[in-house]
């Protein structure tokens, strides 16, 4: 029967673990940490970083530079893979990117802050056996596990952050962090949307962000928003870590030229809603990570995201309540 639609399969160079340790092997040759993101699909990767075409010119012009032994190691890369390896200038940085009043019972969108960082926002509720705890970024803590967490209205400790041995330090990398929460205090399957209202986590997207979709999200700073476009996957490092941390994202990108994500909202909530953007019951999807901005800024039309799947797998234990 005619439908109207036309189905069209190819097959791909690599599969997505091969791309992601390309991408990987990439950031390890780069010299002096000059690279910022290698953005990649299936046949495709691309290295950015400020000056960085300049850089591999001059690079290209002088034998046994580490430019030109780069560039070597990418063509190399390149024709061993079959990928087309691209270099762009690109002088943004990722600056790595809150509702607060609660004190108990926390829903995700909520200003938090770990021990000696500043703040972050709180992703999803999640439980890790009977315990309860919060989904969110890895570098909201230094990427450090055992850092005492405290909420947008306490001085008093709500708990410590965990599980960034599995989630960040090993392979692959992931911008993930959970906060276990002390007893008797409890995190909930809901969401703040904008500017207060609730909406309710009915579950959580088990096949990772898709791209090319759009997605809401939750933060501190810029609140609630629904104009988060997925693009395609990187390999980013936080440039104000030390020691230099790269990990796995989502890019996202503005659908309507307002802000992404700001300085702040890291850690919170990406989902989408059911039966359009009326309903309630939303899936959780992601964990945000940073903005892409030019010096000088705090938010940025681009960012990038973390894949609560991601989490599932490297946590079995791992819960996302719902609703």
């Amino acid at each position: 029967e005619e439908t109207g639609v036309t189905v069209a399969l190819s097959t791909s160079s690599n599969t997505n673990e091969e791309m992601m340790a390309l991408a990987a092997d990439l950031m390890s040759a780069a010299p002096d940490e000059a690279i910022t993101a290698i953005s990649f699909g299936a046949d495709w990767a691309n290295v950015r970083g400020p000056g960085l075409a300049s850089l591999a010119a001059n690079g290209a012009d002088g034998g046994g530079t580490p430019w030109a032994a780069f560039l070597d190691f990418t063509a190399s890369l390149s024709s061993a893979n079959d990928v087309t390896i691209g270099l762009e200038d690109d002088f943004r940085v990722p600056t790595m990117a809150s509702r607060t009043t609660d004190t108990n019972n926390f829903r995700g969108g909520t200003r938090y802050h770990a021990a000696g960082y500043g703040n972050c926002t709180m992703g999803f509720g999640a439980k890790i056996g009977s315990a309860y705890a919060i989904l969110t970024a890895a570098h909201c803590s230094g990427y450090l596990e055992g850092m005492a967490a405290y909420g947008p209205a306490s001085s008093t400790s709500i708990g410590v952050v965990d599980y960034v041995l599995e989630m960040n330090d090993t392979a692959p990398p992931y911008d993930l962090g959970v906060v276990v929460l002390n007893s008797g205090i409890t995190s909930t399957p809901y969401v703040y949307a904008n500017p207060r209202a609730n909406v309710t986590v009915k579950g959580y997207a088990t096949g990772g962000i898709v791209m090319e979709a759009t997605y809401c999200s939750s933060g501190n700073h810029s609140l609630g928003k629904c104009n988060l476009l997925s693009k395609y996957q990187e390999f980013a490092c936080d440039p104000e870590s030390n020691p230099y941390e790269c990990f796995y994202a989502i890019v996202v990108e503005s659908t309507d030229s307002n802000y992404v994500t700001c300085q702040g909202d890291s850690g919170g909530p990406v989902y989408y809603h059911h039966n359009g953007l009326a309903s309630t019951d939303v899936t959780a999807a992601g964990i945000i990570s940073y903005a892409y901005v030019y010096p000088g800024q705090t938010c940025g039309t681009t960012g990038g995201i973390s894949v609560v799947a991601s989490a599932i797998q490297s946590v079995p234990s791992l819960q996302i309540p719902t609703g």
